[in-house]
């Protein structure tokens, strides 16, 4: 299967993290290490640059891991990041993770990085769901996601300690022809 390391939509320029340049590296870096998106990832801890280049460079060599920040034309502005993670080629699906650039001026970011995510999924790649995991006192995401059209599927308990405290996450998915009916 061909994967895109760019493409446009809209107004929106989607780069792969392994075509993107040094600067834009460096704000990605910024814009995941800011403490509003930190506080909802897995890994909370403050990313070195050194790590951040390792993992690219480990993303140039895995089909299975597909990292892009979406640019905004107009602006020359970082909207956020998108990404699909255990990529399964035969079974057609993958699980996303997406984070909006918090100090960005862009709006409706949110919709416009998941927008370009279910363009690459199901459009490009063709995918047949997509699945997400999210912290269950995400509420705030989790509303998006259902505005989004995914439904809950289930939910792993005390998945993630978080201050001495067991958070369940919640798994959440959408069928490429959800996807058509709310999209369409």
């Amino acid at each position: 299967m061909q994967v895109p390391d760019e493409f446009l939509l809209e107004n929106l320029r989607v780069l792969n993290y392994c075509k993107a340049d040094f600067c834009v590296l460096k704000k990605i870096l910024e814009i995941r290490n800011s403490k509003n998106i930190r506080k909802w990832m897995y890994h909370r801890d403050l990313i070195t640059l050194e790590e951040h280049i390792r993992f690219i460079e480990k993303l140039r060599n895995n089909n299975e891991k597909l990292y892009y920040v979406v640019l905004n034309i107009d602006n020359n502005e970082i909207v956020g990041c998108i990404n699909l993670n255990n990529l399964n080629y035969i079974n057609k699906n993958a699980f996303l993770g997406i984070f909006a650039n918090p100090a960005g001026k862009t709006t409706n970011k949110g919709k416009l990085l998941m927008k370009c995510l279910f363009y690459l999924s199901f459009s490009l790649l063709k995918l047949h769901t997509l699945k997400l995991e999210v912290l269950s006192t995400n509420e705030r995401a989790i509303d998006f996601y259902k505005k989004s059209g995914f439904k809950e599927e289930g939910e792993l308990r005390d998945f993630v300690l978080r201050d001495n405290e067991w958070i369940n996450i919640k798994i959440m998915g959408i069928l490429n022809d959800e996807f058509k009916v709310n999209y369409a």
